[in-house]
């Protein structure tokens, strides 16, 4: 093989892995890849429908506190949900000291740190 032809060989070699690194970062699909808004919609069968609260009147105001549940556990009348994906929430009552009313919060202690995930702790007394 005479240096010429080596040469246009390597300069080619150097072309196609050049493309190949730009259609790496430019196509995200290509590497598996998708941003929130490219994902697929969740399936009917893959989330289970939520049950609707009672409807309250108009002006009135629900307020909560945890102070007498037990910590460790997820509050009575509540439940978890997860919007997005990622494993769900783990929402449990919890001794806090800085609580507005003393002793107990109602707080998220999950570690998943997956993009594109909402855990939810819902009410089932009213909306």
């Amino acid at each position: 093989m005479t240096g010429k032809v080596k040469s246009i060989l390597f300069a080619t070699l150097v072309i196609a892995v050049g493309l190949g690194a730009w259609a790496w970062f430019e196509w995200p699909e290509i590497r598996g890849d998708q941003d929130e808004d490219e994902r697929p919609a969740a399936t009917a069968a893959a989330v289970a429908p939520e049950v609707a609260a009672p409807q309250q009147p108009a002006g009135k105001q629900i307020l909560y506190n945890f102070d007498s549940e037990q910590p460790g556990q997820v509050p009575a009348k509540f439940h978890a949900a997860l919007t997005g994906s990622g494993a769900p929430g783990n929402w449990i009552v919890q001794a806090d000291s800085t609580a507005p009313s003393k002793p107990n919060v109602l707080a998220q202690t999950a570690k998943d740190n997956t993009d594109y995930r909402f855990p939810l702790a819902i009410s089932d007394g009213g909306s």
